[in-house]
């Protein structure tokens, strides 16, 4: 389990889930403002909530990947 950690802090994953959950909520509440100055549905901020909070996991596995081979060495993988 600690090699995982290690991994993932080596990667910078932890890093960049933290900071997305803190542009997640700084999103969310601004979101949570306008829509009920604007008077929208309820399900408004569900639905922000909803794809934000999914969206996690592939930001995250897309980090991994991008880290693991870095965006130059896609290109030349591309040239082959």
């Amino acid at each position: 389990m600690s090699l995982l950690m290690e991994d993932l802090r080596h990667r910078r994953i932890v890093r960049v889930g933290i900071a997305y959950l803190l542009i997640s909520f700084g999103l969310l509440c601004p979101v949570g403002l306008v829509g009920a100055w604007l008077e929208l549905p309820e399900w408004t901020m569900r639905l922000v909530a909803l794809f934000t909070f999914t969206m996690l996991p592939f930001v995250l596995l897309v980090i991994w990947a991008l880290d693991d081979h870095g965006p130059t060495n896609l290109k030349v993988a591309r040239r082959r």
